[in-house]
C-alpha cells in the first residue's frame, strides 16, 4: 500500500521533494516501514553559487528519516517515480531538471546514492528492536539556471 506526502519549499533556489512509502509483506519474516518526513524543503541561498561555474551542493542533513520494524533481515529501497523532477514555479517556464542531481547518504557520511527511476537499495539490516530510525542526508546538485524555480519529484520507498 502506497501513501503519498506533499512537500513544498523555495528561496534563490529551492526543490520540493514528494515522498512516498510502500511495505509489501514480507512471506519469510514480519517486515514494516514507516515514514517519520514527510516534507523535505531545501533552500539553496543565491550565495551558495560558485561564481566560476555557477554550481551548488546543498546538503540536508537527516533531511529523510524512515523506521523498520523487522523480525529477520531487511533491504531498504528508494527510486524517483519519474526521470526528472516537475517545474512548479519560478521565473520563466523552468527546465528539465534531472532527478540524478538528488543524492541519499546514510546521515553523516558514507556512500551516497543517486537517485534514478529503478530501485536502489540505500541501506539494510537484521531483526531490529522494533521501530529502529534511519536517518538519510538529502544531497541537492543545482546550477545557476534553477535558481528561483522551485521544483517537485515523488521519491518511493520500499522495504523487502
Amino acid at each position: 500500500m502506497a501513501r503519498h506526502f506533499p512537500r513544498q519549499l523555495a528561496r534563490a533556489c529551492g526543490l520540493a521533494v514528494l515522498t512516498a512509502l510502500a511495505s509489501p509483506p514480507a512471506p519469510a519474516a514480519a517486515l514494516a516501514l514507516r515514514q517519520v518526513t514527510t516534507i523535505v524543503n531545501i533552500p539553496v541561498p543565491a550565495g551558495a553559487f560558485d561564481l566560476v561555474t555557477g554550481r551548488a551542493a546543498v546538503t540536508v542533513s537527516s533531511g529523510i528519516v524512515m523506521q523498520v520494524n523487522a523480525t529477520g533481515s531487511w533491504h531498504l529501497q528508494v527510486r524517483a517515480t519519474s526521470a526528472t523532477f516537475t517545474y512548479l514555479t519560478g521565473p520563466g517556464t523552468g527546465h528539465p531538471k534531472p532527478v540524478a542531481e538528488l543524492q541519499l547518504r546514510p546521515a553523516g557520511g558514507g556512500s551516497a546514492s543517486v537517485i534514478s527511476t529503478s530501485y536502489r537499495t540505500i541501506t539494510s539490516g537484521s531483526k531490529t528492536t522494533g521501530w529502529d530510525d534511519y536517518a538519510f542526508d538529502l544531497i541537492l546538485q543545482v546550477t545557476s539556471a534553477d535558481a528561483g524555480g522551485l521544483y517537485s519529484v515523488t521519491l518511493e520507498f520500499n522495504v523487502y
